[in-house]
Formats: C-alpha cells, structure tokens, sequence
C-alpha cells in the first residue's frame, strides 16, 4: 500500500513541474486568448473608451466648480474663470492669486439686491440760474 501511494506522490510531482520552454507556451497561448478575445470583442475597448471620457468630463467640471466656488468667495471677478484654465485647482488659484497682485481688484460700487444703481447724471450740480440778481423779499 505503501508503494502505491509513493507512486501517486511521484506522478502528482511530475506532472507540476514544467521546463522553462512549456512555461513560455503556455503564457503565450494564454496571451493569444485574452488577445483574440479582445479583439473580436471591441465593445469592451468602446466602453471602456465611452467611460474613461465620461470620467473625464465630470472631473473636468468639478474642477470648474470648485474654481467657481473660488472666485466666488474671495470676491474676484468671474471673468478669471474665462480667461484661466480650470482643470487644475492648485494651477488656477496661484494662476489667479499672480493676476489680482499684479493688477489688484477694482474698487466697485456695491448694490444690493432689490435696488437699482444710480444713474449717471447728465446735468452739473444745480446751479443758481441768476448768479447777479440777489432776491429781496416784497413787503406789504
């Protein structure tokens, strides 16, 4: 009984080692499978692509928006967002910190909301239309 479970150890030995030359063949019978595969099966690849740029696309408008959120909280101009490029954070706050020290921010007039600016007045400040004649009142 002995033997013969030493004879099955031996085979099962055998059959788990490989010589380096099997070893090469069978990773590359594995690798023109998972090749073939994929190339009969290029929904995969476009989905895969569809994903990757839809991924993109959100990352990109995150960006913006906390760009946006930026701008917004530190008082800038929007305009910043137009002229910059938003799809690196860090890259568009030192770009916008460079730009408001350089040139500074405008002083503006505040308006609140639910009232209407003042309109430029066309007109001087009044002015006495008869600057010779002095008024005395008429007496009764």
């Amino acid at each position: 009984m002995e033997e013969i479970m030493e004879n099955e150890v031996t085979t099962e030995q055998q059959e788990k080692t490989f010589t380096q030359e099997e070893v090469n063949r069978i990773v590359k019978e594995r690798l023109a499978r998972l090749k073939a595969k994929y190339e009969t099966d290029p929904e995969t690849t476009e989905e895969e692509s569809q994903l990757d740029e839809r991924e993109k696309s959100i990352a990109l408008r995150e960006n913006r928006v906390t760009c946006m959120e930026y701008v917004a909280e530190n008082g800038h101009k929007k305009e910043l967002l137009d002229i910059l490029d938003t799809s690196d954070q860090e890259k568009f706050r030192s770009q916008a910190e460079k730009i408001v020290e350089l040139y500074g921010e405008p002083e503006q007039k505040r308006v609140y909301p639910g009232t209407k600016q003042n309109p430029v007045s066309i007109r001087p400040e009044k002015t006495n239309p008869f600057p010779n004649v002095k008024h005395t009142p008429k007496q009764y």
